[in-house]
């Protein structure tokens, strides 16, 4: 507060010097006047309209000014306790400062203060200069190196072609982990905001006191007890799983105040099994009290908490996240502007205990285990679209190697979360030329040059797909790029009403190479049948070699559905598959230890498809 009266003071100073300029050279001419008249009574109405002038001009700056520019800092502080101080903010506070000096009140009427309305154009001039200096229209290399890279895409983009297609699998390999079917999440957003519905109505009270807050997706590991709004208690163990976690935000300042500013619960809904969905009142026989939420009054809104607390600067809400034992936090970036006022970068982030309003700040390099994501999607979509809209600056009329983002999308692999965003070439809208993962903690991205097929058309591929195509009602949700046995794979959910009742796959290099069915091991044998046969007609590994007839001792078998997967002693790493309807004699090979006999295509990929297998006798 104190920091905002001082400004005040130096703004009423200002204004009030601006004022004083303007109006002593007219209560001077007004003076004279009483002088130029020649007939007393003309004298005593010029100076008594010289005295009214005179006490107007003293009750503006007695009263006037302070009492305004005092008002503004109160506000200023009430809405933002700290000030930011960015661009937003700075303009803001002399608009404001200007807008009060503007009208000069005299005797039944107003005039226009000339010496503050050069000043509000001076201030929209430097505005001006500011946005021209620090914009991407001259800062162009600037802008687009806001985005830190692990590998050289520019050189690879410029190139027009991609480096060794295995290279590029090794390199999605390392940066997205395989996932299992198992960890894969089919609910979506959508699906989880109705389930999080349904379980409000556990305790009928809620739904009149609180709504439903914004949904946060996390990869959850730990285990912790709950009591749901029944009163029944659960233990839930957790691995690597991905969840939605939602607040109970107040419905207005009424139901705040008649809740005593409590928020009493919180919800997860299960991203990858849709009957898992609770509604969670205490953790490990603790009872909620979340005070610092976004929709809490006074001292006790989280923003202005986080003001209070001395942080300035600009700050991004990534909503709610649960640590291993169950409490919540919320999660806010701290960003910097690294161009003048503009050019925002992610520097760290702040985690706030919603129940005791404890504030930790951490760098991107110690961010805790359980925080998925710091770096705000739409930032990162930004970032993005600058560095590669600006490959060669700004003025690029041709549009020569640009590329434009087709969306973004966090993807997870088993320890980590990225954000995914396809790149498409000027005027080609169905397929990418490649595509990025930015680590959503660290902001570090890395670009693959793999020209494939966009969200849209896989998610129109599995539509058309000969078992979705049955049901004419069924609809595929929005598809979500994995990495499936070292295949970067689209996976959508097929969806009819509130249920999930179908799974579907599409290859990101091919878009014949799609699967659909009821079960996602059903979904996941057609698609792998669908890459079997694409292989059979052409290698998607350039340093392939066929291999006949090789003798391999089996470590292991594993089925899944018509596919059987082997682990060989000699092929560390790899593993080979074949479906039973391709290769038949599949079926009768089941014992560990034996030799047989394995027809196959080697090349860099982690899995590799069998051609023949026989056992040798």
């Amino acid at each position: 507060m104190v920091t905002y009266l001082f400004v005040s003071l130096i703004c009423s100073i200002v204004f009030i010097g601006l004022y004083l300029a303007h109006v002593i050279p007219m209560l001077r001419q007004e003076k004279a006047k009483i002088q130029d008249y020649q007939k007393e009574y003309y004298q005593k109405e010029a100076e008594k309209q010289y005295k009214k002038l005179k006490r107007q001009v003293l009750i503006n700056i007695c009263t006037y000014y302070p009492v305004l520019y005092f008002g503004l800092a109160v506000f200023n502080w009430y809405y933002s306790p700290t000030i930011a101080w960015d661009r937003s903010a700075i303009y803001w506070e002399l608009l404001f400062a200007i807008a009060i000096a503007l009208p000069s009140y005299y005797p039944k009427k107003i005039i226009i203060n000339d010496k503050a309305l050069i000043a509000l154009g001076v201030v929209a001039l430097g505005m001006l200069g500011t946005e021209m200096c620090s914009g991407k229209w001259i800062q162009s290399d600037k802008h687009k190196s806001l985005l830190e890279m692990s590998n050289d895409d520019y050189a690879m983009i410029m190139q027009n072609s991609a480096n060794n297609t295995a290279n590029q699998d090794s390199l999605f390999n390392q940066s997205i982990s395989p996932v299992s079917l198992e960890k894969m999440r089919v609910v979506s957003p959508s699906v989880a905001r109705l389930l999080a519905e349904t379980v409000m109505g556990q305790i009928p009270a809620f739904g009149s006191q609180y709504e439903i807050g914004e949904l946060s997706l996390q990869s959850l590991t730990g285990e912790f007890d709950i009591t749901d709004g029944l009163g029944k208690k659960y233990h839930l163990s957790f691995d690597d799983d991905f969840v939605y976690i939602a607040p109970l935000e107040f419905r207005s300042f009424w139901k705040w105040n008649e809740t005593d500013g409590i928020s009493k619960a919180y919800i997860i809904v299960s991203a990858t099994n849709e009957n898992i969905y609770h509604l969670v009142t205490a953790v490990n026989a603790e009872p909620l009290k979340m005070q610092y939420l976004q929709s809490s009054c006074f001292n006790k809104n989280l923003r202005r908490h986080l003001r209070l607390s001395g942080f300035s600067g600009k700050i991004t809400d990534n909503g709610i996240q649960i640590d291993s034992k169950g409490r919540p936090y919320n999660i806010f970036a701290k960003i910097e502007n690294k161009i003048g006022w503009g050019g925002d970068k992610v520097v760290g982030s702040l985690v706030v205990d919603i129940q005791t309003g404890e504030i930790k700040e951490y760098d991107l390099n110690n961010t805790p285990d359980f925080i998925d994501v710091v770096q705000p999607e739409e930032l990162t979509y930004d970032l993005i679209a600058k560095h590669y809209g600006l490959i060669h600056g700004y003025f690029n009329w041709a549009d020569k190697d640009r590329l434009i983002p087709n969306g973004i999308e966090a993807v997870y692999g088993q320890k980590e979360c990225c954000y995914y965003s396809g790149l498409t070439s000027v005027g080609k809208d169905a397929s990418t030329s490649g595509f990025v993962l930015v680590n959503a903690k660290t902001g570090v991205g890395t670009f693959y040059k793999m020209s494939g097929i966009n969200e849209t058309r896989a998610a129109g591929a599995i539509q058309a797909h000969e078992w979705t195509a049955k049901y004419p009602s069924y609809e595929v949700g929005k598809a979500v790029m994995y990495n499936i046995g070292g295949l970067p794979t689209y996976y959508a959910p097929i969806i009819s009403g509130r249920k999930i009742v179908g799974h579907g796959f599409c290859n990101l290099k091919n878009v014949n190479v799609v699967g659909a069915g009821k079960t996602k091991q059903e979904a996941y044998a057609a698609y792998m049948r669908a890459y079997h046969l694409s292989m059979q007609q052409v290698s998607l590994s350039a340093d392939g070699k066929d291999i006949a007839g090789e003798v391999l001792t089996i470590q292991k078998i594993r089925q899944e559905g018509s596919r059987y997967n082997f682990l060989f002693e000699e092929y560390e790493g790899k593993t080979f598959y074949a479906f039973s309807e391709m290769v038949p004699n599949v079926r009768w090979i089941d014992e560990i230890g034996s030799k047989v006999k394995v027809s196959f295509r080697m090349s860099e990929d982690n899995e590799i498809p069998i051609k023949d297998i026989a056992e040798v006798k």
